[in-house]
């Protein structure tokens, strides 16, 4: 299926291009179109019909006047969705999801929603298939189907979502039920796509997916754990200070888990309250990971530097202290 896929996306009547932004809908023949581009591209000596068409009010393909009834225009998008164009099956999709858009209220239906965007990921539009990806991986709108959420996160990361990067990464990290091959996970597969996501968003300075944080905090976690990378206090600390940046769910958790850091060895970051640490980990892991420490708290070594602090018990470097 990854290999016969191809995206075909919401292209504009007039310019051709991919629209990933607001557009305007011909309500009467079904393309649709950049807001920039009808107002560049439409010229008529007829001012009147000009303004008209330019706001909307006329098509822009046949010049009839345009429904601004909702009811009239959830029957045509409906229409539109049963001949294959793609925009309309991603709005209907949308609509059922979300009980409402900006053009109709409509009753909300995740299983409709599912089927839409299943369809429109089939067509090749690249929302979907993200969307699409999600319902099977959480068991929206039917049941849950990994394998099927695992293919189409795989076909979004490869046209550059990263935000379906990061939740292919989760499903790796919590793992999943393989029909043939049983339960299924891998934290190293995992570290791989978030430090992906992190790589990606630092060359892309004008791109920040709403998963960053996310991958931010659940890297930083590995580098603490050292599940699937070597363990680091230091990389942690500075994935965490990232994570604080953005609005998500893991932010408080990266708050606090860089605090404690922040008080540990002022070389290598190693945490002195290991029981803290832990606690802070288990609340904010969903599933299960391993931590492997000491029972007991790790303890400062007696120093009289004041430029630093000395390495704890749970330490693995050598002591460092450079005096005045």
């Amino acid at each position: 299926m990854t290999s016969t896929w191809t995206p075909h996306d919401k292209r504009c009547h007039f310019c051709n291009a991919t629209i990933t932004s607001e557009y305007v809908v011909s309500w009467c023949c079904g393309p649709i179109c950049h807001n920039e581009c009808l107002q560049l591209t439409v010229h008529t000596s007829n001012k009147k019909l000009q303004k008209q068409i330019c706001s909307g009010k006329k098509c822009f393909v046949c010049q009839k006047k345009q429904t601004r009834n909702p009811a009239s225009r959830n029957q045509a998008v409906h229409k539109f969705a049963e001949e294959g164009i793609v925009w309309a099956i991603v709005c209907l999709g949308e609509s059922y999801e979300f009980g409402t858009t900006k053009y109709f209220t409509i009753k909300q239906d995740k299983y409709k929603a599912r089927e839409f965007y299943s369809e429109g990921a089939r067509l090749g539009d690249l929302e979907c298939v993200y969307n699409f990806a999600n319902h099977c991986n959480y068991g929206i709108g039917g049941v849950s189907l990994p394998l099927t959420a695992l293919k189409w996160y795989e076909i979004a990361h490869k046209h550059g979502n990263l935000d379906a990067t990061t939740n292919w990464g989760m499903m790796y990290e919590l793992g999943y039920t393989d029909p043939e091959h049983g339960f299924i996970q891998s934290s190293e597969r995992a570290a791989a796509l978030f430090q992906e996501v992190v790589d990606s968003t630092d060359r892309d300075q004008c791109y920040q997916p709403q998963g960053q944080g996310n991958a931010l905090f659940r890297l930083a976690r590995f580098y603490v754990t050292g599940n699937g990378v070597k363990q680091s206090f230091k990389i942690a600390r500075e994935l965490l200070k990232r994570c604080v940046k953005f609005p998500s769910v893991a932010q408080q958790n990266a708050v606090e888990l860089s605090v404690l850091i922040d008080k540990g060895c002022s070389f290598c970051f190693t945490p002195f309250s290991t029981v803290e640490t832990i606690n802070l980990l288990s609340s904010a892991v969903t599933g299960s990971m391993t931590f492997s420490v000491p029972q007991k708290s790790g303890v400062p070594r007696n120093c009289k530097c004041k430029v630093v602090k000395y390495c704890n018990d749970l330490c693995t470097c050598f002591t460092f202290c450079y005096s005045l």
